[in-house]
C-alpha cells in the first residue's frame, strides 16, 4: 500500500520553496544564466512595460528517475527598464541537493 500522496507533496513544495531554496541567490543565478543566453531568445516588440517587478517563482517539482525536476518562471526586468525576460528556467536536483541548469525557455521583450 502507497501512503504517500505525490501531487500534494509536489504542491507543498512548490507553496514553500523560499524555505529551503534562497530567494537571493536563486534570482542571481537565473538573472546570469539567461543574460548569457539572451541573444538565443526571440524577441517580442511591445507597445508598453508591464508594471510587474523582477521575480521568480516555483511552478513545478518532479521526480524523474535518481534526479528531482524543478521549474520556475520568472520576469527578469532589465536596465534601463525598456526591456524585460519572461520565461521558465530548468534544473535539476541531484543527491548532493545541488541545482543543476537544465534548460531555458524564455523570450525578450523590447518596449
Amino acid at each position: 500500500m502507497n501512503i504517500f500522496n505525490k501531487e500534494k507533496f509536489e504542491s507543498l513544495v512548490v507553496q514553500n520553496w523560499t524555505t529551503f531554496i534562497s530567494y537571493k541567490d536563486l534570482f542571481q543565478i537565473i538573472k546570469d544564466k539567461s543574460s548569457s543566453l539572451i541573444n538565443s531568445m526571440s524577441i517580442i516588440k511591445v507597445n508598453t512595460s508591464p508594471m510587474i517587478n523582477s521575480r521568480v517563482i516555483m511552478t513545478r517539482f518532479e521526480y524523474e528517475k535518481s534526479n528531482i525536476i524543478i521549474w520556475f518562471d520568472f520576469h527578469l526586468t532589465l536596465e534601463p527598464n525598456q526591456k524585460y525576460i519572461a520565461g521558465t528556467i530548468e534544473f535539476t536536483l541531484d543527491n548532493q541537493y545541488k541545482l543543476n541548469y537544465s534548460n531555458l525557455d524564455a523570450n525578450l521583450f523590447i518596449v
